[in-house]
């Protein structure tokens, strides 16, 4: 098969520019555009302004996240509240819902600052029942029993040392509960009780025109109650959240380091949480980005990604999970360990439950549990011997030490692994105004015993992992979104108090959230052909313009190989011809001779058949 074209130095030369062309294309694809297509990413990551004060593409949907999220409650009914006031009872719980909660956000007030470098914005949230993606017989209206968690945190003051309550106060707290009908269990609506907020008579009464009158009255016009009253004016665990925004925040917007994009500078004007909250600075510094929003581009498996989550008052942090794919998009999974709940670590002792009221809620959990079966023969147990020598009980590894008493640190109880406290209103720069505890659903990242203090929930599973994050990874961008938590009041016998004289000490869930986010499907599309599309078609482009330069080189010298070898071999063929040297007498004899020669040959064939006769007759 004749593989070569008619060769000739203009076809070789175009063949040969072809060639050429198309390896630098392939060149370019290679090692060019993907520092292009990089630079171009994070270039319109960054949040900016452009011409005529319009927002980038990238600012307008962070102001207006294209993104559909749904909260969905499930609420834990106590049953048996009059068995758990009056005899101590273990609680039995029934778990309802899911009632489905709609989120929509905007960022408002939103200015720029530090010549682009830094923005401040109102991040404001809207919440609506979603009737149609709640469980069939799921109603706003439907009652609910769960703890008391006003009361209940009454009763905590009693004994919080920031009072300084005495005997007086505490009579004045335990008549006063009793007056206004307060019990250790409210019947509730669901959507009272968690956005528009129900009439609680302490409430009332503490916001009445009665109750300032008293004050001016009594104690010169401040308030006579020897605790703190509540600024909100009904009960909700989320009152006034609904169409409100959760505190101020200034950001950077990427333009001086797109690693640094959405990171949290101030929250509510400051760089740190407030002391009252929480211990140590660690525990009060802000990090990351609202609530894992940003994370930056180029994201790596061994990628940390911090994140502030003031719905919670504190900060957290994400690693690698998984590969995924959400809609055809390739992701990385993050996930907040377990170690980020577990309170037990120094590192997160200042995120420890203060736990005034030196109440073990969880006897069945022993932070030594294998002490006396491996050591028991050789060294005394916890809080067995008397050492003069200091040691820090509150460290971790001290815990099972002879000299200190497992988790009993700092004169009250540790709360097991996975759990913390509320120390803010959600999402506010205030102080919590009730008693609650924080934790996975079903107590995920706890021990295996704390479920065992109630009856009814069921142990955990998947489902209840509190945070995963799905990033498409070249550019950071989340995609999909699943947080979840679960709020529980402590509920504690306290002889001081009249209702609460005989319940039992437990922590009694109240309700789990599972908040699911996902981009629009627009959204989901333009990743799509940005990261999977192009990429794809980028790819297939340099390996065939690679293939095809290199048959393009190849052709065209081997045709020009096969050029020069034919033109080789015809010059060694007239090689020996071209160096006879003949006279002229000689030629006129060879031509003779071959004439003398025909002649000969033609009387040979005449005379030849008259012989062949002769010889057959003979």
């Amino acid at each position: 098969m004749k593989l070569c074209f008619t060769y000739n130095r203009k076809n070789f030369l175009i063949l040969l520019i072809v060639a050429i062309i198309l390896l630098v294309i392939s060149l370019f694809l290679f090692i060019i555009f993907p520092i292009i297509f990089s630079t171009l990413v994070e270039k319109n990551l960054v949040l900016s302004v452009g011409n005529g004060e319009y927002p980038s593409q990238a600012a307008f949907f962070w102001s207006k996240p294209p993104a559909d999220t749904i909260l969905y409650f499930y609420y834990f009914n106590v049953t048996n509240p009059d068995e758990i006031l009056y005899y101590g009872e273990k609680p039995v719980v029934n778990e309802v819902g899911p009632y489905a909660v709609r989120e929509t956000e905007q960022k408002r007030e939103i200015r720029y600052q530090k010549n682009g470098e830094e923005v401040y914005y109102e991040n404001y949230k809207r919440f609506i029942f979603d009737a149609e993606h709640s469980c069939e017989r799921c109603q706003s209206d439907d009652l609910i029993v769960v703890p008391n968690a006003l009361a209940m945190g009454a009763i905590s003051s009693m004994i919080d040392p920031a009072y300084s309550c005495d005997d007086t106060c505490k009579l004045i707290i335990d008549l006063g509960l009793l007056l206004l009908g307060e019990n250790a269990f409210s019947t509730v609506k669901f959507l009272e009780v968690t956005y528009t907020g129900y009439n609680d008579p302490f409430l009332t009464f503490a916001h009445s025109e009665l109750f300032t009158a008293l004050g001016n009255l009594f104690n010169n016009g401040t308030s006579i109650a020897p605790i703190s009253i509540p600024e909100m004016e009904r009960m909700a665990y989320f009152y006034q959240y609904n169409n409100s925004n959760d505190e101020n925040y200034v950001v950077k917007t990427g333009k001086d380091d797109i690693n640094n994009l959405g990171t949290v500078v101030q929250w509510a004007n400051d760089g740190l949480l407030p002391n009252t909250w929480w211990k140590t600075i660690e525990a009060r510094m802000i990090n990351g980005s609202e609530a894992g929003g940003f994370s930056g581009p180029n994201l790596k498996k061994d990628t940390i990604i911090p994140f502030f989550q003031s719905f919670m008052c504190r900060s957290f942090y994400a690693v690698f999970k998984e590969e995924s794919t959400v809609n055809g998009i390739p992701c990385y999974t993050f996930e907040v360990p377990a170690e980020a709940y577990d309170t037990t670590r120094d590192e997160n002792a200042g995120f420890r439950y203060r736990n005034m009221e030196k109440v073990n809620y969880f006897t069945e959990w022993d932070p030594c549990p294998n002490f006396q079966m491996f050591f028991s023969k050789t060294i005394p147990k916890p809080g067995s011997v008397n050492c003069t020598e200091f040691i820090d009980c509150s460290k971790q590894k001290n815990f099972c030490d002879p000299c200190c008493t497992g988790n009993f640190v700092d004169e009250t109880y540790l709360l097991p692994p996975g759990m913390f406290p509320l120390v803010c209103y959600p999402g506010r720069n205030k102080s919590a105004p009730f008693t609650a505890i924080y934790s996975a659903p079903h107590y995920y990242f706890a021990p295996e015993v704390t479920v065992n203090t109630l009856r009814g929930m069921s142990p955990p599973t998947e489902d209840h992992k509190p945070f995963a994050f799905d990033h498409e990874p070249n550019s950071g961008t989340i995609t999909r979104v699943k947080y979840a938590l679960m709020a529980s009041v402590p509920i504690f016998q306290n002889q001081e108090a009249t209702i609460s004289m005989h319940l039992p000490n437990v922590i009694i869930p109240l309700f789990w959230i599972d908040s699911r986010t996902q981009l629009q499907d627009f959204m989901l599309d333009t990743l799509y052909n940005t990261f999977v599309v192009i990429p794809k078609a980028i790819s297939i482009t340099k390996y065939v313009t690679l293939v095809v330069a290199i048959i393009c080189f190849a052709i065209s010298f081997w045709c020009r190989f096969e050029k020069t070898a034919k033109e080789s071999r015809k010059n060694s063929a007239k090689g020996p011809a071209s160096r006879r040297h003949c006279s002229p007498d000689t030629s006129v004899n060879m031509e003779q001779g071959i004439a003398a020669g025909e002649n000969l040959t033609t009387a040979s064939a005449v005379e030849s058949p008259t012989e062949q006769i002769i010889t057959e007759e003979q």
